[in-house]
This record gives structure tokens, sequence and C-alpha cells, in this order.
């Protein structure tokens, strides 16, 4: 997909749960803002959480040094863990992954102070972007390769220069969090489920049209029959394909039966959204952690 000015609203992360639209619009270029109840949350969880040692556990755990300490430690595990290959996602995709990434962060369970978040909205904000290698995700493990190329940016371990950028200087903890996740994976379900929507509704115009063009039989479209199916999913396209063909002349109960193609439409399409329907639950809950 190519780039596209931006002509969407702000969003804002706060008290409601973020969506795959609103992660769409910030793909695309929707400015970001972060509620101040979540930044206040964020302070009080990484004061109680500042004395916990867990990056250099998990340091000493993988290499059995336990001399890195510090900032030398959170730069070294960050840029560690910078080892994708291949070709970099578009940039509405890294947008989007450091969306998702404050809308987890910003609930304050992850022992990180709010200038993490605000760290990652300037990157979004000015279009600081850095460049993500596409391979090197380990799946529901973590998206820790690809997020640790935006841990790098935020943090000012690359070669990123601008007078207004004002690198993170992260905790061990925040270092951890920063990529510790699956952010870039709930992105790329966000945005393909927004594009599976939209190429649906235009499937069932199609088929709405097709059925006045070729004169088709409207009893494949009748709620009794469809609504027999207790297949709420079924039901609704069968509603949305009346309200398309509502005052039709064309498509008549008396027409003939049409081909299977065009009778079956309803619970073809029926099943299909069940399933957008279903992952569309599933992104909205992933992008809780």
């Amino acid at each position: 997909m190519s780039w596209e000015p931006s002509n969407y609203q702000p969003v804002e992360i706060g008290k409601n749960q973020i969506t795959c639209e609103d992660i769409w619009n910030v793909a695309y270029g929707a400015p970001l803002s972060i509620d101040s109840t979540r930044m206040t949350a964020m302070d009080q969880n990484a004061q109680s959480a500042a004395h916990i040692p867990i990056l250099a556990a998990k340091q000493h755990w993988l290499t059995g040094n336990p001399e890195a300490t510090g900032q030398n430690l959170a730069e070294g595990f960050i840029l560690g863990h910078c080892a994708g290959v291949g070709e970099p996602f578009a940039k509405e995709i890294v947008r989007a992954a450091i969306a998702a990434r404050i809308q987890v962060l910003s609930k304050g369970f992850s022992g990180c102070r709010s200038v993490v978040v605000e760290r990652l909205q300037s990157l979004l904000n000015n279009d600081w972007l850095p460049t993500v290698p596409s391979q090197g995700s380990v799946g529901a493990a973590g998206d820790l390769a690809p997020m640790a190329y935006i841990a790098r940016r935020v943090c000012g371990f690359d070669d990123f220069a601008h007078p207004d950028f004002k690198p993170l200087v992260p905790t061990d903890k925040e270092a951890l969090s920063l990529i510790n996740g699956i952010s870039l994976s709930t992105a790329i379900a966000a945005l393909a489920i927004v594009r599976a929507e939209r190429v649906f509704q235009a499937a069932v115009w199609a088929a709405g049209l097709t059925m006045e063009v070729v004169q088709a039989q409207s009893k494949c479209i009748d709620p009794r029959g469809l609504d027999a199916r207790n297949h709420p999913e079924v039901s609704e396209v069968g509603s949305y394909l009346r309200t398309i063909l509502t005052g039709s002349q064309r498509v008549l109960a008396a027409n003939n039966p049409d081909a299977f193609s065009i009778r079956a439409g309803p619970s073809v399409m029926g099943a299909v959204w069940r399933t957008i329907r279903f992952a569309s639950s599933i992104s909205k809950f992933i992008s809780k952690w």
C-alpha cells in the first residue's frame, strides 16, 4: 500500500480501548495524544517497580555476565536485538507499531515512566521514523527484533539527529518494555482487519449490483430463510443487501432461481464477515498487552 496524505482526525489514547480504525488513522498520519491520567498511572507504576533489577537478571541468565549495568546494559540489550533482515516495513506499519506500543505501555503496568510514551509520541507526530527490517520477529514470543529498531531510535542509539529530538535515557526495565511484546504483530493485524472490512463492504455492494444486473430472485435475501440459520452475520449481510436493493424493480420474488454463486451469497459472505469480526475482537484483546 502506498503512503497517503492524511486527513484523519487525531487519535487519543485514554480511557477507552483504541480500535483497529484508530491504529489505521495513526498509521496514515493522524496525530496521537495521550490522556494525562495514563501518564500519572505510568509514573506511579514506575516508582513501585524501580527497585526490581529485571534486565540485569535477564542479561545474567542469558550470558552469565553480571557486570554490565545502567545505560550500558540498556544500550547493549536494545542493540543486541537489532538483528532483523529483509526489506524494510512500509512507513504505515512502523507508525502503527509505535501507536500499538504506546497503547500498551500507557496502561501503567510495565514499569515505565511517562517520558517513555512521550518520546514515542514525538517519533510519531514528527515522523521521525526508523527503518525496521521486515524479518526477525519471533511471533507470539515477541516482536523483539523489529521493536528493537524503534527502541534504538527513541533512545538515540542510532545516528539520527534533529535539533528538537530528545533521546530517551531508559531505565533497565524500560529498555525491556520497549521491545518485549507483540505490538508489531498487532499493528499488522489491525491494518489487515481494516483493509478486510473495506474490501468486504465493497464485495457486498458488488453482490447487490450483480443481483440487480442479472435480475436475481429476491428469495435468497428473504429474512425468514436467513434468520432460520441462526447465524447473525448471514442475517446482517441479507439486511445490507435488502437495503442496497430497496425499491428495485428487477430483483423480485417471482424471478427464476439464480446460480449458486448468487443465491448463496449471503451465506458465504456471512461466514467471511464472522471471521473478520472475530479477528477484530482478537486484535482488540492483544493490544492490551
